[in-house]
């Protein structure tokens, strides 16, 4: 009988956590400084600025997020009594899906008053949350996870706000269509509701 071939759980990490923060890098490179300002005014410096400023809070939202699920996989790697194939699979689409959020977020950025722009930026966040969830369902369903390894609160506040993100994210994609701007205010609800205070995995 064939064995599921196991897979060094620290490998997984490390070469995860490296690329997050390769992304993370590459999203601030989209705020870039306007040119041709050695000879304008204050006026028309502060005006070429303000022109910046999109693409500048899209580089928090999405920052900001991606530190929320890097906390959240970070957990997931942790409590994890070892990694298999499979595992490793729905983590590189978790991958896949993170790498093309700095795009998504400097289309939402370039034309935040565009629905379709908007709602790629809603989508590309939906999927990221469904695949790190995913994650988080196989590992346990399967046994991979040690279950104990966190407080029951902190484990369920968490799955709280994994499942009530994917919602707020659908319903921005929803909403950009209406009204884009509300859609993106929509979408930066989700790092705020992690910031509140819950248990300590500790």
């Amino acid at each position: 009988m064939q064995t599921t071939k196991h897979i060094d759980k620290t490998r997984l990490m490390f070469f995860s956590d490296a690329l997050l923060a390769i992304i993370m890098t590459i999203l601030v490179l989209d705020i870039k400084v306007p040119e041709g300002l050695d000879l304008a005014t204050n006026g028309e410096f502060f005006k070429d600025l303000i022109k910046v400023l999109p693409h500048f809070f899209g580089f928090i939202i999405s920052f900001a997020f991606i530190i929320v699920l890097w906390l959240s996989h970070h957990d997931l790697m942790e409590s994890l009594l070892y990694a298999n194939r499979r595992l490793a699979t729905f983590n590189f689409c978790f991958l896949g899906a993170t790498a093309t959020l700095p795009f998504s977020t400097a289309l939402a950025a370039a034309y935040p008053h565009q629905s379709y722009a908007v709602a790629t930026l809603a989508l590309n966040m939906f999927v990221m949350n469904i695949f790190l969830a995913t994650l988080h369902i196989y590992s346990v369903k399967t046994g991979l996870r040690d279950i104990n390894y966190f407080p029951i609160r902190y484990q369920k506040m968490k799955q709280m706000l994994g499942v009530g993100g994917g919602i707020v994210f659908l319903l921005a994609i929803f909403v950009s269509f209406f009204s884009p701007t509300i859609a993106l205010i929509t979408i930066a609800v989700v790092p705020v509701l992690h910031i509140i205070p819950i248990s300590s995995p500790e």
